[in-house]
């Protein structure tokens, strides 16, 4: 599940992090909505990226993937 996690998240040219270094790219100020609908464009097709915007419905308040990770000391 990690590593969908951070494919998700680090994915070249796809991933959330490419995404928003290319919304900071943009002149003048970038909003929530526009951020969200980069990543809905770019991520709608895979199968661990939703958005309320994809899916209204969903009235879940953290996106569709959770992670768990035990820490041990």
């Amino acid at each position: 599940m990690v590593e969908i996690i951070c494919e998700l998240v680090e994915q070249p040219h796809k991933g959330v992090i490419s995404i928003m270094d290319e919304a900071c790219l943009n002149v003048g100020k970038i909003t929530d909505e526009m951020l969200l609908d980069a990543m809905d464009k770019k991520l709608s097709n895979h199968p661990h990226y939703s958005s309320r915007q994809l899916k209204p419905m969903d009235k879940d308040p953290l996106p569709s993937f959770r992670l768990a990770v035990k820490i041990t000391h």
